[in-house]
């Protein structure tokens, strides 16, 4: 009877596992495939770079479907909307290129463009604009709530495995 309670607490303990390895890989896989272009973007000096990184970064988005939803926990907020942000995204990207396509620009409407294009893609502390755990999107929610409350598997197995061979 012992066995199973040993092999009943390893499983409670090791049940959260999943949702955070799966979690943990799809913000690292966002991170590389999107959030660093953007960031790269901001950072450009040109703005034929700019526009170079930008389309990488939205052509990951489009190819992931991450272009609309709502990334939220609890209350949906503008800021974390997927749709409002995408559509600034493409708005940003489609002026890179018309600047680009026009092909005769002075230094001081690239540098407009950079400094337009900079505050679009970065917050005030510098870090990227991003709605709330967009790299777990479409399925975020779900993830978020399972995340939250695997935690309690935790919890159980841990006192239940202290109760059970701290009593016998």
């Amino acid at each position: 009877m012992k066995k199973f309670f040993i092999v009943l607490i390893v499983i409670m303990c090791l049940a959260p596992f999943p949702n955070y390895i799966y979690s943990i890989a799809k913000s690292t896989q966002f991170g590389a495939n999107c959030k660093d272009y953007l960031k790269l973007s901001a950072d450009a000096n040109s703005v034929v770079l700019a526009e170079k990184h930008l389309t990488t970064a939205i052509n990951y988005l489009e190819e992931n479907n991450i272009t609309s939803g709502q990334a939220r926990f609890f209350v949906a907020y503008p800021k974390n909307d997927v749709s409002l942000w995408y559509e600034n995204l493409k708005t940003a990207q489609s002026q890179l290129q018309e600047m680009i396509e026009m092909g005769e620009y002075t230094e001081l409407e690239q540098s407009n463009m950079l400094m337009k294009l900079r505050e679009t893609l970065l917050d005030d502390g510098g870090s990227v604009t991003l709605p709330l755990a967009i790299s777990l999107n479409p399925h975020g929610t779900l993830l978020l709530w399972l995340n939250s409350t695997m935690w309690i598997f935790w919890v159980i197995g841990g006192l239940y495995g202290v109760f059970k061979f701290t009593c016998y």
